[in-house]
């Protein structure tokens, strides 16, 4: 449908914005609110303030903008006491609907979606807690070990989730490692997540063991060697998880320790790859890579895989994608006709092996 043809949705006309722009969806069209579910329309409403109402409807781009991609575009801690003089981008937690809701409760204004920093987070659970410790009343001392429960559970941020989502974002900020990020990530893709990020935490220790076990040695006078465990070094190789060897999963296993697994290669700029979007798969061209968020810009070509002949759009298609959304790296498409390009057949084999992991 053109997009001359359509009028601004309810959200594009509150905010006084153009819809249809086509930079966060590749398609246009309306949605009506009566088809969005209850969490959408809560999570709508807190980051524009319109109504409710099911006679009012949003665009397709409007829908990417402010529901789906909202929290990705977030770089930087809110500011919500307004005490940061410079943009502080370490660091940062999603802020979910229901702590939203637990702070504007006691009229802390924050926005689900946006993101805060460890300096924030502590500020905020401290004026929660002085809120909380306010409105509460002991009936007596033998109530007092209950009563202290409660606090414990009322000044909880949001739901058990994310008080072990939290627990775990301290872990490893304490490591110097960056937060989980699940957003935009598939189902498919979260093992390789967890396994990447467990990865960085043991060569963090393992980088603190050998700062340790220097100090030690020079401290009881003897060689760092020395006081190196023993164990067997037999080394096995195993399979890689792709054919292509600038981005397989390629590790060994040396028998007495941990299993260890290294990237021989990550996604760079210029690199043509397969990703999922929009539950899809894509061949597209990386023009840049945001190794702090992990993920990276992808221009698309058209149509989307399993077509064997593809061309760039008349119009640019670029989206962000998680770096633990790309399936595998390809070489570049040979060029045929006119703008087609197609795939060898290697590529081909690549991209299934790597599509039935």
């Amino acid at each position: 449908m053109s997009s001359e043809k359509l009028k601004n949705c309810s959200v594009g006309n509150h905010l006084e914005e153009d819809c249809h722009l086509g930079v966060h969806s590749r398609v246009s069209g309306l949605k009506s609110f009566s088809l969005l579910t209850s969490e959408q329309l809560k999570l709508i409403s807190l980051r524009t303030g319109i109504s409710n109402s099911p006679e009012l409807d949003i665009c397709l781009h409007h829908e990417q903008a402010i529901v789906i991609r909202y929290a990705q575009y977030q770089k930087s801690c809110c500011n919500p006491f307004k005490k940061h003089r410079k943009t502080v981008k370490g660091s940062l937690r999603e802020v979910s609907i229901d702590t939203a809701e637990e702070f504007n409760s006691i009229n802390i204004v924050i926005i689900p979606g946006k993101k805060i920093c460890p300096s924030c987070r502590k500020e905020l659970s401290k004026k929660l807690q002085e809120s909380n410790e306010e409105n509460q009343q002991i009936a007596d001392k033998s109530d007092s070990e209950t009563g202290n429960e409660s606090d414990t559970e009322t000044m909880s941020l949001g739901s058990q989730e994310e008080m072990l989502r939290h627990d775990l974002d301290v872990s490893l900020e304490v490591m110097d490692l960056s937060p989980i990020k699940l957003h935009g990530v598939a189902s498919h893709s979260k093992v390789v997540l967890g396994k990447r990020k467990l990865e960085q935490f043991r060569e963090k220790m393992k980088d603190q063991e050998t700062t340790l076990q220097k100090k030690v040695a020079q401290v009881i006078d003897v060689m760092p060697e020395d006081l190196t465990p023993s164990e067997s070094k037999t080394v096995m190789a195993t399979k890689r998880v792709s054919e292509n060897e600038s981005y397989a999963l390629e590790y060994n296993l040396v028998l007495g320790k941990k299993n260890t697994i290294k990237f021989q290669s990550d996604p760079k700029v210029s690199d043509f790859v397969v990703c999922s979007y929009d539950e899809k798969y894509w061949i597209g061209l990386i023009d840049l890579v945001d190794k702090e968020h992990e993920d990276v810009r992808v221009k698309f070509m058209h149509p989307s895989y399993p077509a064997r002949s593809f061309s760039w759009p008349k119009k640019d298609d670029v989206c962000f994608v998680p770096i633990v959304n790309v399936a595998c790296i390809i070489g570049a498409p040979v060029t045929g006709t006119g703008r087609q390009y197609t795939l060898d057949d290697k590529d081909i084999d690549t991209i299934e092996q790597a599509l039935a992991k």
